[in-house]
């Protein structure tokens, strides 16, 4: 016969154990009854949570956080780009006429791209 003592460290919870929600449990008693089981049927160990998913939605949060200051950098570039030819020597040709030219496109395509990724950051958290 087993008898629980007091200085018997804790063995897990009624719920880690599969005995189901709203088992008794005393403070300082195991969770693990001192009989056999009164159900006829397999005794299924409980299962572990995989911590593959935390890592996914980890990975998603940081991607995600990027890819939206990524893309509003995207977006706003074309019309910082007076800006920054203050720092490029004087050229031949002018490195950010296309970048003018098409800036409505690459501000749509950044916009797309800012709620691709916060599509990322909502499916993580």
């Amino acid at each position: 016969m087993s008898h629980d003592r007091p200085d018997t460290p804790e063995r897990g919870s009624a719920e880690e154990l599969g005995l189901g929600h709203g088992a008794p449990t005393l403070p300082g008693v195991s969770a693990i009854p001192a009989h056999p089981p009164t159900v006829a049927g397999a005794i299924v160990r409980p299962a572990r949570e995989s911590a593959w998913p935390t890592a996914i939605g980890v990975i998603s949060i940081v991607f995600g956080a990027l890819g939206v200051l990524w893309g509003l950098y995207g977006a706003a570039t074309p019309w910082l780009a007076s800006f920054f030819s203050g720092f490029t020597p004087d050229a031949p040709i002018d490195m950010f006429a296309a970048m003018r030219k098409w800036a409505w496109w690459l501000a749509g395509l950044n916009g797309a791209c800012v709620l691709a990724a916060i599509a990322l950051l909502i499916a993580g958290i």
